[in-house]
């Protein structure tokens, strides 16, 4: 990922994704909405596909709670074509990602949490849904 662009609460990035089997240059941009909201929209690439995602960080307990909702959209006559077939997969493929990350997350917490001598049995308490 390259930073472009910052200006304000935005950031716009350059990265790589995959789809199907094949890499694709995104330019997207990051907005951030105090003090715990932000979302990532797409500025450019060759997917057939928008993807607008949202992101909401809230206290829960002893850790936070994530939401992210995706809004997918076909842009062109092929995405929207291929949208009803694929949905389930991307979803299924973000959610994935997602509980991957939260799981990285949680275990650096709790080395971070043993190396500094604290005695702690909570984790982050991150949950990732897709809506």
């Amino acid at each position: 990922m390259r930073v472009l662009k910052r200006e304000g609460e935005e950031i716009t990035v350059e990265s790589e994704w995959k789809f199907m089997g094949r890499s694709v240059l995104m330019r997207e941009t990051m907005t951030r909405f105090p003090p715990l909201r932000w979302s990532v929209k797409p500025e450019s690439g060759s997917l057939p596909f928008d993807v607008v995602d949202e992101f909401d960080l809230e206290e829960h307990g002893q850790g936070a709670r994530l939401r992210i909702r995706s809004d997918i959209k076909g842009k062109n006559v092929f995405g929207k074509i291929l949208l009803p077939f694929m949905s389930r997969a991307i979803r299924r493929g973000f959610t994935e990602e997602w509980d991957c990350a939260i799981r990285s997350l949680e275990s650096e917490s709790e080395a971070l949490s043993n190396s500094s001598g604290r005695n702690s049995e909570s984790s982050l308490g991150l949950s990732a849904q897709s809506v």
